[in-house]
């Protein structure tokens, strides 16, 4: 996983214009994927959601309240919306039409499972 921090700037609501972390690359090892046409489970599980509370952890340690950002690749989308809760916000042309996310601080907070 490849993060920015305070390089990017909310979208969402009351946050608009506020620092978050951008998550510019996040991907697991081949041998973590689960691949049910050739009978492969993942070596380790949930590696992606780990990588993925990791950086909402840096969020709140940098002072951003959990706010996290990226693109997503469109196998990846669902995922992002549905597991890990990120609000999409639309297809950004700069980014090839990928599918922009990002998390609340509720929803972060709701993830990490803590009230800081």
């Amino acid at each position: 996983m490849l993060t920015k921090s305070g390089t990017h700037f909310s979208h969402l609501g009351e946050a608009h214009g506020k620092p978050l972390v951008y998550i510019d690359f996040l991907e697991v090892a081949p041998w973590n994927w689960t691949v049910p046409a050739i009978g492969q489970s993942g070596r380790f599980a949930q590696v992606g959601s780990h990588l993925f509370c990791r950086a909402v952890q840096q969020s709140f340690q940098d002072g951003f309240h959990g706010r996290v950002g990226l693109h997503a690749l469109p196998q990846s989308a669902r995922f992002y919306g549905d597991a890990c809760g990120m609000v999409p916000l639309g297809e950004d042309e700069e980014k090839d039409g990928l599918v922009y996310f990002e998390l609340s601080e509720a929803q972060a907070r709701r993830i990490l499972g803590r009230s800081i």
